[in-house]
């Protein structure tokens, strides 16, 4: 390969290497290109991250939209990130920064705003007071709570929970505020010494990642009762909780009855913080072996992660499927399975 002479060819062969259309030894030279160029480095960098933004959903046609995902799927191997690695956050800093914004959030809310509706059918106040509980349970997990569920309920979300709902009825923001804030300290000062681990939802950092997940989602059920727009984590983040959200797939498919244990999904995911992943259906499924996908699924990151917390329903979604018709209606039925009593 020799170097681009003109912007428009180096442009290309950059958009070619993001989505993953390169022969192999094209883009080891390009990389070594990059690694000598910082020009051609950060233009890489630009590429990669904008890449992962295939299109902007509200804008787009929808034909014009899955013309571009038909494209990239043809393009992309399974399993490739269109995030660098540098920018994918660890789970601390995830969380740090989802703390910071429910605190931003809760701080300024008054005592009438406490008691509005929220979707769940429980009030503001209560959902706050909930998500006390859940990150006082991470916590107690991680080695700093104080967590104590009743026991004939401790499998239940909501209800394991009641004890602090009550505790905090009719609190106003700022001890509210107060509380949150505390036991998220103690939870980003716990992962910070236990540094990044495995993933897997029986690690703490798997774990921690799941209250994250449900704090960033609980934090807009509030935005929502309140009317203001939700909000949209940086792409890093939202590549991570993606992550989990997709590698949890063969939990909530057990958990609804229906694991594929011989199938494999590709998960496509657009917009910022998007990704191709594949994943075994069953929880005790045989390892991937590079087969054909049973089913792909394709949607926008941010959607994805919305409807998995039941905060959209599958109608009001825009995800597409292709292959096994049987699969995929089991799939797209489990996706927000982890998310039931809350």
């Amino acid at each position: 390969m020799t170097e681009p002479s003109l912007p428009d060819e180096l442009d290309e062969l950059l958009t070619a290497y993001a989505l993953g259309a390169l022969d192999e030894v094209t883009r080891v030279r390009l990389e070594e290109l990059a690694a000598t160029e910082p020009a051609v480095r950060a233009r890489l960098r630009r590429f990669t991250t904008t890449t992962a933004q295939l299109v902007e959903p509200a804008a787009t046609p929808r034909r014009a939209r899955h013309g571009v995902l038909a494209r990239a799927l043809r393009h992309r191997s399974g399993g490739r990130s269109l995030l660098e690695p540098s920018s994918r956050p660890g789970v601390a800093a995830i969380h740090r920064g989802q703390a910071v914004a429910l605190s931003a959030l809760v701080a300024r809310l008054t005592d009438r705003e406490l008691t509005r509706p929220t979707r769940l059918g429980h009030p503001v106040g209560a959902v706050l007071a909930h998500l006390v509980g859940q990150l006082e349970r991470t916590a107690t997990a991680l080695g700093d709570g104080s967590f104590e569920a009743p026991p004939e309920c401790d499998y239940e979300h909501w209800r394991a929970t009641e004890p602090y709902v009550e505790r905090f009825a009719g609190v106003g923001a700022v001890p509210l505020d107060a509380v949150l804030t505390d036991v998220n300290r103690r939870i980003v000062a716990r992962l910070d010494a236990l540094g990044e681990q495995p993933l897997g939802l029986d690690s703490p950092s798997g774990q921690a990642l799941v209250k994250t997940f449900e704090t960033w989602m609980h934090a807009d059920d509030v935005r929502l009762a309140l009317g203001r727009a939700v909000s949209v984590p940086d792409a890093g983040s939202l590549h991570m909780i993606c992550a989990f959200a997709v590698g949890a797939l063969p939990v909530t498919l057990a958990l609804a009855g229906v694991p594929h244990a011989d199938s494999v999904a590709r998960v496509v995911l657009t917009g910022a913080g998007g990704g191709v992943h594949r994943v075994v259906l069953a929880p005790d499924g045989p390892p991937d072996d590079g087969r054909e996908p049973a089913v792909t699924v394709i949607g926008e990151a941010h959607q994805f992660c919305r409807l998995f917390h039941r905060q959209l329903s599958v109608a009001e979604a825009d995800i597409e499927i292709a292959g096994d018709a049987t699969v995929a209606a089991d799939v797209i039925a489990a996706i927000g399975v982890l998310a039931e009593n809350t």
